[in-house]
């Protein structure tokens, strides 16, 4: 995609342009369908090809005769910030990675030489680029505050209103994608962040859709009233131009850890269509969503059956919107 200056420039020599230029969302009806919203308006508009829009993200877009045509989205997310603090769990006699509670999630953590951990310990970490997990730096030292003096109590209404419901829909997409050989016990290398599941060849695989501390962040407090998963074209494996169906479950982990992730509650099964046939939006119970909001994970792809899904991100044979979570809520 060239620069917006080039953009415009490109649409003012054009015997069509009108000069009207909009900030607009992208607005995804309940069928999928993708309109250009103005000022509550849901209108038909040409879309680049190169853009993977998400719910609510704000775009430019121009008027040429009769048709809008979205330039390309004006920002994006932020990267997610990792959690600086843990508390130590588990200090195993003469090992050299330690347990650590991090953001609810257990983690197997290396430490400096000049720290000793002892279990109970709330201690700084450290993420460094090019390793998956953080560093134990050792423990934070504090200096207790004074406590504040007490505000003068408010008189209580005579009859006090019970607080207005606050309802919303949030997108959440996966930040990492990956599967698990069963087999050799090891993350796969051959599927890369192809999200795998099922037994083939003598081999069994699991997949894994990972989202960090992103549901959390956005919907802490909040109550599920609907929950949905979007599950992109199959890829080419097993029996792929035959329906089939997919095992989700739970799983515990916000970020990939060394080892298989562990599960928790019950599995559901969604209907998956044959290659060629985006699945799209597809509902999962709203418990599975809630205990992520609450509790941290992700969601699993388990099972017998082999099919896989391309994984999250972008770049060739991906797509930016595997395992999506799309959830209604309410506070």
């Amino acid at each position: 995609m060239t620069n917006l200056a080039e953009q415009i420039a490109q649409l003012k020599a054009d015997a069509g342009w009108d000069g009207r230029v909009r900030v607009g969302q992208a607005d995804e009806g309940d069928g999928g369908d993708w309109r250009l919203n103005i000022k509550g308006e849901r209108l038909e508009a040409w879309w680049p090809s190169n853009f993977y829009p998400s719910d609510g993200d704000a775009v430019l877009a121009v008027r040429i005769k009769d048709s809008w045509h979205v330039v390309g989205p004006l920002q994006r997310a932020p990267d997610e910030v990792p959690p600086i603090m843990g508390r130590v769990k588990t200090v195993p006699t003469g090992a050299s990675r330690i347990t650590v509670t991090v953001g609810g999630v257990d983690m197997d953590l290396a430490f400096l030489s000049s720290y000793t951990p002892v279990v109970g310990h709330d201690v700084a970490l450290l993420w460094q680029p090019g390793f998956e997990d953080a560093l134990v730096l050792g423990r934070r030292g504090s200096v207790p505050r004074p406590k504040p003096k007490p505000p003068e109590p408010k008189p209580k209404p005579v009859n006090p209103k019970p607080p207005k419901k606050t309802t919303g829909r949030t997108t959440i997409t996966a930040s990492r994608t990956s599967t698990w050989d069963i087999t050799s016990g090891g993350w796969s290398g051959y599927q890369g962040a192809n999200v795998v599941a099922g037994s083939w060849g003598g081999r069994s695989s699991e997949g894994y859709w990972f989202y960090g501390t992103k549901p959390r962040n956005a919907l802490k407090g909040a109550t599920v009233k609907k929950a949905e998963i979007y599950l992109p074209n199959r890829l080419r494996m097993g029996m792929y131009n035959n329906t089939a169906t997919a095992s989700l479950r739970r799983h515990t982990s916000n970020s990939r850890p060394s080892g298989r992730p562990s599960k928790s509650g019950s599995t559901t099964s969604v209907r998956v269509p044959k290659i060629g046939t985006t699945g799209g939006w597809t509902t999962i119970p709203n418990s599975i969503a809630q205990a992520i909001i609450d509790s941290g994970g992700g969601i699993a792809l388990v099972g017998s059956t082999y099919l896989g899904f391309p994984g999250a991100g972008s770049g060739s044979g991906r797509n930016p919107r595997s395992g999506a979570l799309r959830i209604s809520w309410e506070k």
